[in-house]
């Protein structure tokens, strides 16, 4: 009886040794080296604004990482948040809305369809031009300077709206 509870025992610790090994030598660096990519990819395109703190690099295409969703991010010619790739141009025919805001207008976590600006491109007909300025842990602060930034160095572009949404406001006492 107790050779064979001895046997089971070396068994499930040879199992147990074989399995750590083999899931942390040959699995852990398939998904380290993915989400090492990600990461530094990320850092790559989220580069430093002297204005803003930081920004996303203009016409870039990248993987980030919150929590366990790995989302694709899209910038256009600006650096925003955009459908694809893409170089935007004024058009007299449509018009254009700035948005300003955070992380959840950036839609941290979420590939471009399913933010806001995302759901709200396809809900409306293509009359529209939606720029989403929002970027992960900006304050009002920094949506003003992006504003004025935007309106400054773009002069062929005139926003008929600029839509800021704010960050949690509490009421002052």
């Amino acid at each position: 009886m107790f050779k064979k509870i001895y046997k089971f025992f070396i068994f499930i610790l040879c199992f147990l040794t074989i399995d750590y090994l083999l899931s942390s030598l040959v699995l852990f660096k398939f998904l380290h080296s993915d989400l090492e990519k990600i990461y530094y990819s990320d850092i790559e395109n989220r580069i430093p604004d002297k204005e803003y703190k930081y920004t996303f690099k203009s016409n870039s295409q990248f993987y980030s990482k919150y929590n366990d969703f790995v989302y694709k991010i899209n910038t256009n010619n600006f650096g925003f948040k955009d459908e694809t790739t893409q170089t935007i141009k004024p058009n007299k025919n449509k018009d254009l809305y700035f948005f300003a805001g955070d992380s959840f207008l950036e839609g941290v976590g979420l590939n471009f369809n399913e933010t806001m600006i995302g759901k709200l491109k396809k809900k409306v007909n293509d009359n529209y031009i939606f720029l989403n300025s929002g970027v992960a842990s900006y304050s009002p602060y920094l949506y003003k300077r992006k504003i004025i930034s935007f309106i400054e160095n773009n002069k062929n572009f005139k926003p008929k709206k600029i839509i800021i949404l704010f960050d949690k406001i509490y009421p002052i006492n």
